[in-house]
């Protein structure tokens, strides 16, 4: 499911800093996984949900939203509106359940590569606005639960993932991060994806109860 987009920096970047403004190595992991999920395709297609979507699971909710986009056209020249909307409703017309190379046709318009990214920058800071306002301690979580708070809420959305996963909101306010792994499974996404962030909670609870049991040992 495109977000209404959402989804690699090492030892230095494992400290528990502030992601206000995040690190290079953060944000790269990020917008690596993101395109690796999401996908970065430049012409518009259905997802797997049936919306209109370009870009970086960039969602467009109606052909208003799409007609206010940089598209270009063949001749690499601004898309005009009646050529934006004869595109939308080709796209539409062959329905959802498609690979997103199956969209394309021979009058596609395109998103330039910089909007696109652009596009996903802004996602990326608004949903880390709406994390820190459900989890009041994200700024502090390590970079694995970063990672894994981003990719559930840009595949599924704030309200979705309040409403829809109320277990593992709960378990990461908590710090269960083994509860969180166990709670963090999507229908709709691959198996691949699912496993990814399942892996990076897991990890996380792993470093948690290794520094336990290193605790108690002193």
């Amino acid at each position: 499911m495109s977000f209404a987009f959402a989804e690699d920096g090492k030892a230095a970047f494992l400290e528990r800093i502030s992601f206000e403004e995040p690190t290079v190595g953060v944000e790269s992991k990020l917008k690596k996984k993101l395109v690796l999920y999401e996908g970065k395709i430049p012409h518009m297609y259905l997802d797997s949900v049936g919306k209109v979507t370009v870009g970086v699971g960039h969602m467009l909710p109606n052909l208003s939203a799409a007609q206010k986009l940089s598209f270009v056209n063949a001749s690499n020249k601004a898309a005009t509106k009646e050529e934006i909307k004869t595109d939308w409703d080709a796209v539409v017309a062959k329905g959802k359940g498609l690979k997103a190379s199956a969209y394309k046709h021979k009058d596609s318009l395109t998103l330039p590569v910089a909007k696109i990214d652009a596009q996903m920058a802004s996602h990326i800071k608004s949903f880390r606005t709406e994390l820190k306002k459900i989890f009041p301690n994200f700024q502090n979580y390590s970079d694995e639960v970063r990672l894994a708070l981003f990719d559930m809420i840009f595949n599924l959305g704030m309200t979705r993932l309040k409403k829809k996963f109320p277990t593992f909101v709960q378990a990461i306010k908590d710090e269960d991060w083994k509860k969180a792994a166990s709670e963090s499974k999507r229908k709709g996404i691959s198996g691949k994806r699912n496993a990814y962030v399942k892996k990076l909670l897991e990890t996380e609870a792993k470093k948690s109860a290794d520094a336990g049991q290193k605790g108690e040992k002193q």
